[in-house]
């Protein structure tokens, strides 16, 4: 009987050790310095033949500056700066938008997938009050779709081509 028991007992055990390794999921863990790089250079969104948004974003050490100008026949005008850094304590991408009229915004994100940046445009970086969620989306290194949603409904898509 107790032969009959043991035998019995090792697929009930494989099973069981089957079970629980299925049940494990494996955790992307993305390096979210690294994958700032990818925005480095210049972008336009073409709203129209003559018109659009212009970013220009470099490093600063390991976090990422954006200057962002609205472009209209071949004349800039700056609209933000934007300035992108890591939270080591959380390990989420922070960033602080300033306007030319003193204006500010606060975000908090992170690389949720290879090639994909979402964030949440939070009151003074607190989680809690979300008013916008973005996706930066690259499509291929030189093609970035931005998305933005208010409450799960899109309020904008733009598409972004790297000029250099």
């Amino acid at each position: 009987m107790k032969k009959i028991y043991s035998m019995a007992m090792i697929p009930v055990s494989f099973l069981i050790c089957l079970n629980c390794l299925q049940a494990q999921t494996t955790e992307l863990k993305l390096n979210q310095v690294e994958s700032l790089k990818q925005f480095e250079g210049q972008w336009r969104y073409e709203l129209k033949k003559d018109s659009g948004e212009y970013w220009d974003a470099k490093l600063l050490g390991k976090a990422l500056v954006f200057t962002v100008y609205s472009e209209n026949k071949g004349k800039r005008n700056l609209m933000y700066q934007s300035s992108f850094g890591l939270d080591s304590k959380t390990e989420k991408i922070m960033g602080f938008v300033l306007f030319p009229n003193a204006d500010y915004k606060t975000w908090i994100g992170s690389f949720v997938k290879e090639g994909t940046l979402a964030l949440d445009m939070v009151d003074n970086f607190n989680p809690e009050k979300v008013s916008i969620n973005c996706e930066f989306q690259f499509d291929t290194p030189d093609l970035l779709t931005v998305t933005c949603f208010n409450k799960g409904e899109r309020i904008g898509l733009k598409k972004f081509n790297r000029i250099k």
